[in-house]
């Protein structure tokens, strides 16, 4: 199976982030306020935050993007610095994945 050569190849983006002990509604309340403004910048087409059932600690945030040059900019974003900088004093860890789908059925 091929990548989807098409000119609009839409960018998904999964993100999974862990708390740390103690920090899980923290993360939830700032994960939870990137929504709006994420919404305002180019390219956006979704983002959801998404918590594990199995394990509360462990969030996801589900993104789409119309180009890879929009998440880059979202990335660059005040909001998102804010996560930077608050990274290590509530995130244990974290994964970022970018994909593009192979088929459109």
């Amino acid at each position: 199976m091929s990548v989807i050569t098409s000119r609009k190849r839409i960018v998904t983006v999964i993100a999974k982030l862990r708390a740390k002990t103690g920090c899980q509604k923290q993360l939830k309340d700032l994960l939870e306020s990137f929504i709006s403004p994420t919404y305002l910048e180019a390219g956006i087409i979704k983002y959801e935050v998404l918590q594990n059932i199995e394990d509360p600690y462990d969030f996801f945030v589900l993104q789409e993007w119309e180009k890879e040059d929009d998440h880059f900019r979202h990335l660059q974003s005040n909001h998102i610095q804010k996560l930077v900088e608050v990274s290590f004093d509530i995130l244990e860890e974290w994964e970022i994945y970018r994909a593009v789908k192979t088929r459109i059925v």
